[in-house]
């Protein structure tokens, strides 16, 4: 069986070939696992217009295939005591705008699952991450701190735990980082998700640039600051202020 629709994707270069063999991925995924090349051609084929329906439900199938791994790592930070929030995979979306953007293949995308643990401050972080690596010491494959190399002003460390040949994200924020990151978001609603990396108004860019500046200075103080440790009104206030201090527009921040 699997010849006979192999020899059909051959033979038909039209993509209708492709599409059967598509179809019969996503409604027998359980029974045909896609290999990593075929997931990698995926990926090349979604950078192409136009995208063929087959293609975003085979996308929506890899992407529900991370369910498991999603499962068994939030379990353990349950058990763990740890706050977990966040979405559990990429919207189909998203991973078409990275595969855009970066030249990673979809088979070694390491954020396509992931979950947050949002903690007080520095310290707090830093406890957080020992106790993760400790929890997940057989399954890290990668941690990435961008508190040193910041992504154009998000801060935060990344801890990518593998399970099952599929990889799971864990993003460590405090919680102005987490703030600053939710700025961001909002701002790339109103002013377009180029916003998230350098692109965007100049004004826009600004605003993140300082508060980012802002709020690290603000963490890395060497004696705590307790104002610092919640996201609260206070908070809130101060980046509505570096936001309107460059002249940004009131209504930005309307709910």
């Amino acid at each position: 069986m699997i010849p006979l629709f192999g020899g059909v994707a051959r033979k038909k270069r039209d993509g209708v070939g492709n599409g059967l063999v598509g179809l019969i991925w996503v409604y027998f995924g359980v029974m045909f696992q896609m290999t990593t090349s075929q997931i990698d051609k995926l990926g090349k084929r979604l950078t192409k217009e136009p995208i063929l329906d087959v293609d975003l439900n085979l996308l929506d199938q890899y992407r529900l295939s991370f369910s498991d791994a999603y499962e068994y790592v939030v379990s353990k930070l349950h058990d763990a005591k740890f706050n977990v929030t966040g979405r559990q995979t990429k919207s189909t979306q998203s991973i078409i705008s990275k595969r855009h953007r970066e030249k990673t293949s979809l088979s070694t995308m390491q954020d396509i699952a992931g979950c947050r643990v949002v903690v007080p401050d520095i310290l707090s972080q830093n406890l957080a991450i020992s106790h993760l690596e400790i929890l997940f010491s057989n399954s890290i494959v990668k941690k990435q701190d961008r508190r040193v190399i910041p992504s154009h002003g998000y801060r935060a460390v990344h801890l990518v735990v593998s399970y099952n040949g599929r990889v799971i994200e864990i993003q460590v924020r405090t919680a102005l980082q987490h703030l600053w990151a939710e700025m961001c978001e909002k701002l790339s609603d109103v002013f377009g998700i180029e916003v998230k990396y350098g692109g965007g108004p100049q004004d826009v860019c600004d605003c993140l640039v300082r508060s980012a500046t802002l709020f690290s200075q603000a963490e890395n103080v060497e004696a705590p600051n307790p104002d610092f440790q919640i996201i609260d009104a206070r908070n809130r206030k101060l980046i509505k202020e570096v936001w309107l201090s460059i002249g940004g527009d009131d209504n930005a921040f309307s709910n």
